[in-house]
Order: C-alpha cells, then sequence, then structure tokens
C-alpha cells in the first residue's frame, strides 16, 4: 500500500474547490423581474445580461445568468435590484 503525498498546493486547491460548492448564485424571478437593467450594470464580473426579446413588440424581458464560471457570487445584483426579484441561492 502505497502514500499519496498531500502538498501545499493540493490542499489549498481541495479549499478553493470546496468554497466554489458553497458559492451562491443569482436565482432571478421571471415573473417579478421587470428588465430595467440594474443588476446587469451593477455586475463587476459581466455575468447578467437582459434577454431579447421573444416577438417583435415584446416588452417584458428579463435578467438572466449568462455565465455562471464568471459569476463570484458577490451579491451586489441582489442588492441592486429595486423590486427584490433576485435571491442568491
Amino acid at each position: 500500500m502505497s502514500l499519496k503525498t498531500v502538498t501545499r498546493s493540493h490542499f489549498f486547491h481541495r479549499q478553493e474547490v470546496a468554497k466554489m460548492k458553497e458559492k451562491k448564485l443569482p436565482f432571478i424571478d421571471e415573473d417579478n423581474c421587470a428588465g430595467c437593467r440594474v443588476c446587469v450594470e451593477n455586475c463587476p464580473t459581466d455575468s447578467l445580461a437582459i434577454e431579447d426579446p421573444k416577438y417583435h413588440g415584446d416588452i417584458h424581458t428579463i435578467a438572466y445568468l449568462k455565465d455562471k464560471n464568471t459569476c463570484i457570487g458577490c451579491g451586489i445584483c441582489e442588492k441592486a435590484c429595486p423590486i427584490k426579484a433576485i435571491e442568491m441561492k
């Protein structure tokens, strides 16, 4: 039986993986989102966007998380939303 050598970098990598599992992402309530762009404009990593209209004349566009990998889970979008349509989960 061999013992696996655990290096310092391996230890820190495992800690980062654990933190990533704990990271919360913005959940956007589609029924309440007004598509005002406040969350998009305040996101420091440009991880949110406003969806394109579904049809010509559609005025109900909503925000969505376009890249969960770039989101850092800071919660700025949740705090910035004027109608509280975003919850970090």
